[in-house]
């Protein structure tokens, strides 16, 4: 009777878990964003107050957020920004080959082009002097480079076992934060509007394929 405990108690999912566990760490994030910062949701979303590199304007006849909010908000929304920039460049750390490594830079890369541009369009639009902007650009592009420090000093661990359990667990709620991304933020935003549907969807298919097609040397 206790083996078959044993035995069930291992056949739990973790690796599921673990990634659910990324995907709603960054949703609470956005959410307590927008909780500290009530003006964002009168008539923006998160990525809105970013340039509007992610989702659609909704409109709203509500008043507009008090300007003294706009520092502090764009200040937690680079530190959410800055977390999920962590465990970008932790998932390219930990990648086990050269070509898995290659694929996922091109994806950070081009996901964190439209993020960085949407920070600084921000940046300009609340008045924040060139100094503080510049810091700011620079500290949310450290984040992914730390990040990949972090995984590359994870997969260089003495403990092969505790190697094995940390990659894991680290892996999963990177793969948390990207599922978050992709189909939270970046699709929903591409495929809301009503131009040219089929070629947005090619565009999307030849993403995956090309992906896909890395992934063979993985």
């Amino acid at each position: 009777a206790s083996d078959d405990a044993d035995s069930a108690q291992m056949e739990y999912p973790f690796g599921e878990l673990i990634i659910s566990l990324g995907f709603f760490f960054v949703f609470f994030l956005e959410s307590l964003a927008l909780q500290c910062c009530p003006g964002a949701a009168g008539g923006t979303t998160v990525q809105e107050e970013l340039g509007g590199t992610h989702v659609l304007e909704l409109h709203s006849h509500g008043p507009p957020p008090s300007p003294s909010k706009g520092p502090l908000r764009a200040l937690v929304l680079l530190l959410s920004l800055s977390f999920h920039s962590v465990f970008e460049g932790l998932a390219v750390g930990l990648q086990p080959t050269v070509a898995t490594t290659i694929q996922l830079c091109l994806a950070v890369l081009a996901h964190k082009v439209l993020v960085v541009f949407g920070v600084g369009l921000r940046l300009v639009r609340i008045g924040t002097r060139s100094r503080w902007a510049m810091l700011s650009i620079l500290s949310l592009a450290l984040m992914s480079p730390m990040g990949l420090v972090l995984g590359l000093a994870v997969t260089q661990g003495d403990s092969k076992a505790g190697q094995g359990l940390s990659q894991a667990a680290l892996q999963g709620v990177a793969a948390g934060t990207f599922l978050y991304v992709t189909f939270l933020e970046i699709l929903p935003r591409e495929l809301a509007g009503p131009e040219a549907p089929l070629a947005k969807w090619g565009c999307v298919a030849a993403g995956f394929a090309f992906m896909a097609f890395i992934a063979l040397w993985a």
